[in-house]
């Protein structure tokens, strides 16, 4: 079964009341939605699905982390996650604007979260990916990367045209 997969809960014979579901994810969910950045990865699932005579909703809760090129010196870091989001089920057609509410059709007997859990975890997947300083202050980067990387930094000159502009201060 692919990892895709077990991301559908099967609504139609639960009972009314709370139900809770756990998944584990990793480097093999993200390949369904071509994403090779997030091959290496851990997270834990848990959702709380809720089921009401005419509405259902989910709260979702994400916890694990994803191993990362460091954008500074390309060193392997690992980046905790964690997030926590709740929608509505629907069924029926309806404004898909709204990111809090999921449609289905009346033929629907199951509710998949795939595309739900791959947009929260990405959501949550910080921009700028770099070793945290420490509590001096100081990079926690690889310092050989570092220095390999200064070699190449370029040096500026100052513009002689701004030299004369100052002058005039």
């Amino acid at each position: 079964m692919k990892t895709k997969d077990k991301i559908t809960i099967k609504f139609n014979g639960l009972g009314i009341g709370l139900h809770s579901f756990d998944f584990e994810i990793d480097g093999e969910f993200f390949e369904e939605f071509q994403n090779s950045d997030f091959n290496k990865c851990k997270f834990f699932v848990n959702v709380n699905f809720l089921k009401e005579e005419t509405l259902m909703s989910a709260k979702v809760d994400i916890k694990g982390h994803i191993i990362v090129e460091c954008d500074r010196c390309l060193d392997e870091l690992t980046l905790p996650i964690a997030a926590s989001e709740s929608f509505i089920i629907k069924v029926g057609e309806g404004d898909t604007k709204d990111e809090t509410v999921l449609f289905i059709t009346d033929d629907d007997y199951e509710v998949d979260l795939s595309s739900v859990i791959y947009d929260i975890i990405c959501s949550n997947v910080p921009m700028q990916r770099v070793h945290p300083d420490d509590e001096n202050g100081e990079t926690t980067c690889n310092k050989e990367q570092i220095e390999l990387l200064k070699q190449f930094e370029r040096k500026s000159t100052p513009d002689s045209r701004w030299e004369v502009l100052n002058k005039l201060r």
